[in-house]
């Protein structure tokens, strides 16, 4: 009669891990997962860093001719030309 073989499993598949090495393996996988969280937090930081140093000029600007032009129109309103 034929008998199907079965692969073989990897040497690590066949020992479950014990407590103190699912430990160890929750351990590093919480430290890895904190440092990419600190990684992210570090490169979201500089892109905002960097995005507000390149924008604000342009923000400055606004603002001084949106203050101008509010400035013109609350002379005329209350100096109206006859």
């Amino acid at each position: 009669m034929f008998q199907p073989t079965r692969p073989a499993a990897h040497p690590y598949l066949l020992a479950s891990p014990t407590g103190l090495e699912r430990q160890r393996m929750y351990r590093r996988r919480r430290l890895i997962a904190l440092a990419a969280l600190l990684l992210l937090l570090t490169l979201v930081t500089l892109a905002g860093i960097a995005l507000d140093r390149a924008v604000e000029p342009a923000l400055d600007d606004l603002a001084r001719r949106l203050e101008a032009a509010y400035r013109a129109a609350s002379a005329a309103w209350r100096h109206p030309r006859p």
